[in-house]
């Protein structure tokens, strides 16, 4: 589910099967089958700037996974972080804050073993019977470099999945976003009980409830509200 606030967006996905490179970056085994490699990203605003970051970051992860064929997700933010920190330093001086939240996934279809690694972003996990797992990965974001003193690190965490397990990356526009009786925002915990209710049901089926939500939760506001949408709206779910 992608739904942009304007005519173009500052949340983007961004998908890939590749065969990892073997050498020491990488796992030592060598594998010769592919992984999927999938991204959620919020970019730093939305219209045109988030446009424009949207395609540095989706630039940028064509060279990195399709060309330099690096598939581990820790890996894939480092070397985000160098090309993107790179790109804004030699651009204005009011862009050296513009950067990106992101989630990182990389899924061996045979052993379904989920790598995950998360720039201020988290993956959801929730299990064939209910069982409901965070993963929030890294304080830091992708840029946003004048901001931060220390270096970034990024932890990679690898998560054994089972056949009919979910699991979800998301940016911060469903949970942010306004609506109800009350005019208050939807809440990160309320998107949790919602997926928690709806998990079982075929994804197409969990899109349509998610639109129909967001649709009647935005439905209170009033109609010359310039607060219609607030953000971007980016929500994937993939069933092992």
């Amino acid at each position: 589910m992608l739904k942009p606030r304007d005519i173009v967006s500052g949340d983007f996905y961004w998908y890939t099967d590749v065969k990892p490179r073997a050498d020491k970056l990488e796992n030592e085994q060598g594998e010769d089958r592919k992984k999927v490699v999938l991204v959620a990203a919020d970019c730093t605003g939305h219209g045109v700037p988030g446009a424009f970051m949207t395609l540095l970051g989706s630039d940028s992860l064509d060279d990195i996974v399709c060309k330099e064929r690096i598939t581990q997700p820790d890996l894939i933010l480092q070397a985000l972080e160098q090309k993107v920190s790179g790109r804004l330093q030699k651009d204005e001086e009011d862009q050296m804050n513009d950067g990106m939240d992101m989630s990182v996934v990389s899924f061996d279809k045979q052993t379904r073993e989920l790598q995950f690694a998360g720039a201020k972003s988290p993956v959801w996990v929730i299990s064939d019977g209910g069982v409901f797992q965070e993963y929030k990965g890294s304080k830091y974001p992708i840029g946003g470099s004048s901001q931060y003193n220390s270096s970034k690190t990024f932890e990679l965490n690898t998560i054994q999945l089972q056949k009919n397990d979910v699991f979800y990356l998301f940016s911060d526009g469903f949970k942010d976003q306004f609506g109800g009786i009350e005019g208050k925002k939807f809440m990160k915990s309320r998107l949790r009980e919602l997926l928690e209710q709806i998990y079982c049901k075929p994804m197409h089926v969990q899109k349509d409830i998610l639109e129909n939500t967001l649709h009647e939760w935005m439905s209170h506001l009033p109609k010359n509200s310039e607060l219609v949408q607030v953000d971007d709206i980016l929500v994937i779910g993939v069933r092992v």
